[in-house]
């Protein structure tokens, strides 16, 4: 249950299982670092550090839901590459901060946009870049009911508008 325990060291946290999570991994696979940021249930706050993680690419995976406080990380640039049609979905009651030297780039051949933001959901732009090299796709940043606050970054290589916003707070 979230909040029942604290967890002194930061690179840990109890995953909405229950279990005890480190918040990085050596695996080279794309299930396990995805992991790193699903395990992170609502109500709890997490930096994941991609310096951290084994590898940053995940092809053929569905987009990453968001449900807790979750900041990304790095220490050198690193490009998170995905070929899911949105990278990350901030669900409700969840917030997404990008910091400076993390990039996303969207691959997918038909995607939706690059992160999506829920109903109640927040995205916040702290330096990092939003990108798209696939040669179709509409936005980089989609909302709906949400929260977008945009401190400083880029948004670029969209084939349509860097942003789409409904009934949303920009």
């Amino acid at each position: 249950e979230a909040g029942k325990f604290k967890i002194s060291n930061p690179d840990y946290i109890i995953s909405k299982e229950g279990k005890l999570c480190y918040l990085g991994t050596t695996s080279t696979t794309a299930e396990d670092n995805i992991a790193v940021f699903t395990n992170i249930p609502a109500g709890c706050e997490a930096t994941v550090n991609l310096d951290n993680l084994g590898q940053t690419t995940w092809n053929n995976h569905p987009s990453i839901e968001i449900n807790g406080k979750v900041t990304v990380k790095a220490t050198n640039p690193t490009t998170i590459n995905s070929e899911a049609s949105c990278i990350f979905t901030v669900k409700t009651g969840g917030t997404l901060t990008l910091s400076d030297k993390v990039t996303l780039n969207n691959t997918s051949a038909n995607p939706s946009s690059c992160v999506k933001v829920e109903e109640g959901g927040t995205l916040i732009l702290d330096g990092a870049k939003i990108t798209l090299t696939s040669t179709t796709g509409p936005v980089g940043i989609s909302i709906t009911n949400g929260t977008l606050i945009m401190n400083s970054g880029t948004i670029s290589g969209m084939h349509g508008p860097a942003i789409v916003a409904t009934n949303s707070n920009i």
